[in-house]
């Protein structure tokens, strides 16, 4: 009976969400291992990795190792909860390994969704899950390469996003630059065209309009030298 009791106590407390049972420490280094899948070397390398990370992304970085997992708990869960209780609102990431399960979940935090493209994210994911689901490499290997690739990826995406409006700046003031002189010089261009069309424009509207003479003989004068002359303007004529 008394074992009875016991065990319906043990399970009763596995039962129980993590925010109902003792919170877990966060790690000095970064680290919880409770599958000691790392060697103290490898923890340790790993480890320098996270702090290096973490001065440069200006976010905290979690790597968490379990065996099992409670009774109605999820990775999803896991890792939410316990990065929301080591760094709070601020910036994190956290990934969380069930070894029972063989199995990953990687969780960021709001503000960097934000900053960075979710399709990027997303493709940093998957390059994880396929990292860590090969099984030709051991536990570890396959933990380690995962967490730095993620912080790599990380790191090489926030770089990208933050040059493409320094690039766009400059190169949208040599485009300005460039448009403003071809703009200028258009207008000289076609001002002058435009003065010379109108030019002759006017030049071909001048007619000068001689009347029309007609010049009789007249008869009867020597050599008939003189001529009797009449002329009419048909400028004024209508068309």
């Amino acid at each position: 009976m008394h074992r009875f009791i016991a065990f319906l106590c043990l399970s009763l407390t596995t039962a129980l969400p993590m925010s109902a049972q003792e919170r877990v420490k966060a790690p000095a280094d970064g680290i919880l291992d409770d599958t000691r899948v790392f060697s103290p070397a490898a923890r340790e390398q790993l480890a320098r990795e996270m702090k290096k990370f973490r001065e440069e992304f200006g976010a905290d970085v979690w790597l968490v190792a379990v065996t099992f997992l409670p009774l109605g708990q999820d990775l999803r869960k896991i890792s939410l909860d316990l990065r929301r209780d080591w760094s709070g609102n601020g910036d994190a990431i956290l990934l969380v390994y069930n070894r029972s399960t063989d199995q990953e979940f990687l969780t960021i935090s709001p503000r960097i969704w934000e900053q960075l493209p979710t399709s990027e994210i997303f493709r940093l994911r998957e390059s994880l899950r396929q990292t860590t689901s090969d099984k030709s490499k051991t536990t570890e290997d396959r933990l380690r390469e995962g967490m730095l690739a993620v912080m790599s990826g990380l790191n090489t995406i926030r770089a990208r996003e933050t040059k493409v409006p320094q690039v766009f700046t400059r190169d949208y003031f040599r485009l300005a630059k460039a448009f403003a002189i071809t703009l200028v010089a258009g207008s000289v261009v076609f001002g002058l065209m435009g003065f010379f069309m109108r030019r002759r424009d006017i030049h071909a509207a001048r007619q000068c309009l001689l009347p029309k003479i007609y010049a009789a003989p007249r008869l009867g004068a020597p050599f008939s030298g003189g001529t009797a002359v009449s002329w009419q303007d048909h400028s004024t004529e209508p068309a």
